[in-house]
C-alpha cells in the first residue's frame, strides 16, 4: 500500500486559550496507513518523544508543567515532529495564549431595563432581553449567560465584542416563566474560561412576565356581627405573582362603577384589614364588592360579601369590674375590666375610661366586638403613701354611656402601721390617766358640772376606742382618719377637766367664806334673821355661793357644812370646820 501522507496531530493541549500559567503540554499523533515510528514534542527547552514501531493507533506525548517555569501572560509555541513507516515526516508547531483574568466589559446595559412588566398574551409569548457590552476583550469572543435567582440557566449567547459594541440575547420562555417575576443575573466569560459573575443587587434585573389577572381571595367581614351601624373592617388578600398588586377598591351593590372608579383601598401585603366607609348607606341588606389591579393594569374579578346595616341601631355593652380593690399604700396593682357586646350591633371601637384622681387616670380601646363577644382591658392603680384610705374608681364608656364603680381600699404600709400603733399607744396612756382624774373629780361635782365634764371626755374616749377598734380590725386607714383630730379631742377633754376642777375649787372657797360670814351673823344675834327674811333684803345663798352642796334654809347650814367638809376637805385644807358648837 502506498503511503504518501504524514502523521496527523490528532489533538493538542492547550490549543487556544488557557487561564492558568502552568499547563501541561499534551499532543496525540496517529498515522492509520503505515503507522508511526517516531514522534517528538518540544516546549521551552523541554521535550518528550518516543518510538512506536509502526503503530497505527493514537500515540500521546506529554511535557509536565513541573518541567518548566510558570508562563507569562501572552502567546506561547509548542514544536512537534513525527515520522511514519513510509518515511513521511511532519514538522510543525501550534500556539496557545495564557490569559488568567477576565479583561472584558463588566458594566453591561440591559434592554428592557430593570422592573419591566411584560404583558403576555399566552404561554408562547417569549420575550428577549438584550445584554449590551461596549468594551472589547483581548480574547475575541465573549459568552454571555443569563441565570435566574435559582441559578438555572435561562439562555446564553457567544459573540465577538467589537469596538462599536455587541448585543447578546437572552430569551425568557413564557411557558416556563409566564405569570412570575424573574430575577435575572448574567455571567460573562472569555475564551480562556475567565468569568465575571454580575449577581449583586446592583446588576440583578427583575422582569415581570404578567400572564394573568390578579386574584382576590379570603374576603370576609372582620366580625360575626349580625348588623352594623357604622364603619367596619374587612379582610382579604390580593395577589399577582408577576407584576404585583398596584391598587384595590370597593363598591356596594351588584352594578358597581367602572373599573378604577370605586372607593380606593390603600392595599399592602402586610396589612390585615381595611376599614369600609359606610357614609350615606341606608338601612337594609347590602353587598360589598372588592377587586384589585396589578402592575400590568389588569383588574381582577370582584369578590363579594353580604351584610346588614342600620345607621340608627344602638350598641349594647356590659362592663364587668371587680367589686373591691385593695392595695398597700405606695404600691401599684393591675385590674381587669371585662367588656361584652350584649346587643346585635357590631362594635368597631369602644373607649373604656378609668379614673380616681392621680391613682388611676387612663383610657383603653376595645376593638372589633361582634355580638356576644367579650374582651378585656387592663388598668393600673399607682399609689403613694398619702393615698391611704377609701376611694372610688369610676369605670365608664361614652357610647353607650355606662358607669361602674370599684371600691378602692388603700391599706397602711408597714411604716404607717408602726406609726399609728405608736400614736395609739401614747394616747392610751394619756386616756387612762385622764379617765382616773375625771372619775375622781366626778364624785364631788354637781350634776351640771358632771355632764359638762362627761361630754368632752366621752368624745375623746369614744374616738380613741373607735381608732383602737379600727386597728384591731386591720383598718389602719380608718384609724388614720380618726386620729387626725385626736390631739384636739385630748386637749379639749384635758382643758375641760382642768376648768371644771378650778371652778369647783373656787366655788368651794366662796361657799366657805359666805358660810363663815353667815355663822358670825347668827352668833351675833337676831339681826341675821331679819336680814335673811326681810322683804327688802332677799338673799339666795345658792346663787351667792355657786356651791355643789344644797342649802335652801338657814337651819340646814350646820348639817350641810358638816357633809361638805367631809367631801371637800381635800380641796379646802385651809379651812378647819367644827360646825356651830
Amino acid at each position: 500500500m502506498l503511503d504518501r501522507s504524514s502523521p496527523d496531530l490528532v489533538s493538542n493541549s492547550p490549543s487556544n486559550f488557557v487561564n492558568q500559567d502552568d499547563p501541561d503540554i499534551d499532543a496525540t499523533f496517529q498515522d492509520s496507513d503505515s503507522g508511526i515510528v517516531n514522534a517528538t514534542i518540544e516546549f521551552k527547552g523541554e521535550e518528550d518523544g518516543g518510538s512506536f514501531d509502526g503503530s497505527t493507533g493514537e500515540e500521546s506525548l506529554s511535557i509536565d508543567s513541573s518541567d518548566f517555569d510558570n508562563l507569562e501572560e501572552g502567546e506561547h509555541t509548542v514544536s512537534y515532529e513525527a515520522y511514519d513507516e513510509a518515511g513521511n515526516r511532519v514538522n510543525n508547531s501550534w500556539s496557545f495564549t495564557v490569559d488568567t483574568s477576565y479583561d472584558g466589559d463588566t458594566s453591561p446595559s440591559f434592554d428592557p431595563e430593570d422592573e419591566r412588566i411584560f404583558l403576555l398574551e399566552d404561554e408562547y409569548d417569549d420575550r428577549d432581553i438584550e445584554v449590551n457590552l461596549d468594551q472589547e476583550s483581548e480574547n475575541s469572543k465573549i459568552t454571555t449567560a443569563c441565570y435566574d435567582s435559582n441559578d438555572n440557566e435561562i439562555d446564553s449567547d457567544t459573540k465577538e465584542v467589537t469596538e462599536d459594541g455587541t448585543s447578546f440575547s437572552c430569551e425568557l420562555d413564557a411557558g416556563e416563566y409566564g405569570g412570575e417575576s424573574v430575577d435575572m443575573y448574567v455571567e460573562l466569560c472569555d475564551e480562556a474560561g475567565n468569568c465575571e459573575v454580575l449577581d449583586s443587587s446592583e446588576w440583578m434585573q427583575t422582569y415581570h412576565m404578567d400572564l394573568n389577572s390578579p386574584i382576590v381571595s379570603g374576603l370576609s367581614i372582620g366580625s360575626d356581627a349580625e348588623m352594623f351601624n357604622s364603619d367596619f373592617d374587612v379582610e382579604f388578600i390580593a395577589t399577582d405573582d408577576a407584576s404585583g398588586v398596584e391598587a384595590a377598591e370597593y363598591f356596594f351593590g351588584d352594578d358597581g362603577p367602572g373599573k378604577g372608579e370605586g372607593e380606593e383601598l390603600n392595599y399592602t401585603l402586610v396589612q390585615e384589614s381595611y376599614e369600609i366607609d359606610t357614609s350615606g348607606l341606608t338601612e337594609g341588606e347590602h353587598t360589598l364588592n372588592v377587586r384589585a389591579k396589578d402592575g400590568a393594569e389588569r383588574w381582577s374579578v370582584a369578590k363579594s360579601v353580604d351584610f346588614s346595616f342600620d345607621p340608627d341601631a344602638q350598641p349594647e355593652i356590659s362592663l364587668d369590674v371587680p367589686e373591691e380593690l385593695k392595695i398597700t399604700a405606695g404600691e401599684s396593682k393591675e385590674f381587669d375590666v371585662g367588656v361584652e357586646n350584649t346587643g346585635k350591633i357590631y362594635v368597631n371601637e369602644l373607649e373604656v375610661k378609668s379614673g380616681s384622681g392621680d391613682i388611676v387616670s387612663s383610657s383603653k380601646t376595645v376593638s372589633d366586638l361582634s355580638s356576644g363577644e367579650s374582651s378585656s382591658v387592663t388598668f393600673e392603680a399607682i399609689t403613694v403613701p398619702e393615698d391611704m384610705g377609701e376611694h372610688k374608681i369610676e369605670v365608664s364608656t361614652d357610647n353607650p354611656s355606662i358607669k361602674k364603680e370599684i371600691d378602692l381600699v388603700i391599706r397602711a404600709n408597714s411604716d404607717q402601721r408602726e406609726r399609728l400603733d405608736s400614736t395609739l399607744s401614747d394616747y392610751s396612756e394619756r386616756m387612762q390617766n385622764l379617765r382616773s382624774n375625771v372619775t375622781s373629780l366626778k364624785e364631788k361635782l354637781s350634776e351640771k358640772r358632771r355632764q359638762r365634764l362627761d361630754s368632752n371626755f366621752s368624745e375623746f374616749e369614744q374616738n380613741f376606742q373607735d381608732a383602737q377598734e379600727a386597728i384591731d380590725n386591720g383598718n389602719y386607714y380608718e384609724a388614720e382618719s380618726i386620729l387626725e383630730g385626736i390631739d384636739q379631742d385630748y386637749a379639749t377633754a384635758q382643758s375641760s377637766y382642768s376648768n371644771v376642777k378650778e371652778e369647783h375649787k373656787a366655788a368651794q372657797f366662796r361657799m366657805y367664806l359666805i358660810l363663815g360670814i353667815v355663822g358670825f351673823l347668827l352668833v351675833a344675834g337676831g339681826a341675821a334673821a331679819f336680814f335673811m327674811y326681810s322683804e327688802d333684803y332677799e338673799l339666795d345663798l345658792e346663787q351667792l355661793t355657786d356651791s355643789d352642796i344644797d342649802i335652801s334654809r338657814l337651819e340646814d347650814i350646820p348639817s350641810r357644812i358638816k357633809v361638805m367638809f367631809e367631801k371637800e376637805k381635800s380641796e379646802a385644807e385651809e379651812f378647819d370646820w367644827d360646825g356651830f358648837n
